[in-house]
């Protein structure tokens, strides 16, 4: 099995493993919640996992991410280059395109932060440009730690966009902070690298030709939500029904 095979297989079994947690979630969040009528979590859902690309080390995690602007407007920034921080390089993957269209969900980006220093701890923030709109943040990261300018700790952050983004063309910016002092000290988007500019992206809801199956509630950093338990069981088997018909 080729490295691609292996990191595609790598991708569909986590996707199951989410999907049965995110079921069994949902059936015990609902049990102990109050019924509402009202739409629970924030319009833009997606799950996202973090860790090290090469090393597989567990996460720093010295200290909680930080709240950080939910939107902020395309503007440019001055590059700075007196932190002692910079982003070598950057990149995303796309996957996920069940309907076929050429729009996908998953979206993998990979970044490796040096630094001048023997190592530091630092946390990223990431955003999402539709069409080149204004900056959305969709994930911020738990602290973790760069040593020097090697890259085998070049980081990766694994999303899966579930609800709330439009089918269209979407930019990436990574914005890393010194976890230690708080500070902005470095920024890697699509002015640095195209292979963060106009990515083709939409939701799940929107990718999947058939209702049944695409309406899992994820919890994101900025909050989340539950369904039913009958309502999860019936999403769940409808989603591993559709996965099935797709591996054959």
């Amino acid at each position: 099995m080729n490295d691609t095979s292996a990191r595609r297989a790598n991708r569909h079994f986590a996707r199951d493993l989410i999907a049965a947690l995110t079921a069994l979630v949902a059936i015990g969040v609902t049990a102990g919640a109050n019924a509402t009528d009202e739409a629970v979590g924030p319009l833009k859902r997606n799950y996202t996992i973090e860790g090290y690309r090469h090393k597989g080390k567990p996460l720093a995690r010295k200290g909680a991410a930080r709240e950080l602007p939910a939107s902020k407007p395309r503007e440019a920034r001055a590059y700075r280059n007196d932190t002692g921080f910079g982003v070598f390089d950057g990149f995303a993957e796309i996957y996920f395109d069940d309907d076929a269209d050429g729009f996908f969900y998953g979206l993998d980006v990979f970044f490796d932060v040096d630094t001048d220093f023997t190592s530091a701890f630092v946390y990223a923030a990431l955003y999402l440009s539709l069409d080149g709109g204004p900056w959305e943040l969709y994930y911020t990261t738990a602290d973790f730690e760069i040593n020097g300018a090697t890259s085998d700790d070049e980081y990766l952050v694994q999303t899966e966009l579930f609800e709330g983004y439009p089918t269209a063309f979407y930019d990436v910016l990574v914005e890393v902070y010194d976890a230690d002092f708080g500070g902005f000290v470095a920024e890697f988007g699509p002015a640095d690298s195209a292979a963060l500019a106009r990515l083709p992206l939409e939701d799940q809801i929107l990718d999947t030709p058939v209702s049944v199956g695409s309406g899992f509630v994820a919890v994101n950093t900025g909050g989340g939500g539950a369904a039913g338990p009958g309502l999860a069981l019936l999403m769940f088997l409808g989603w591993r029904r559709r996965v099935a018909r797709r591996h054959r």
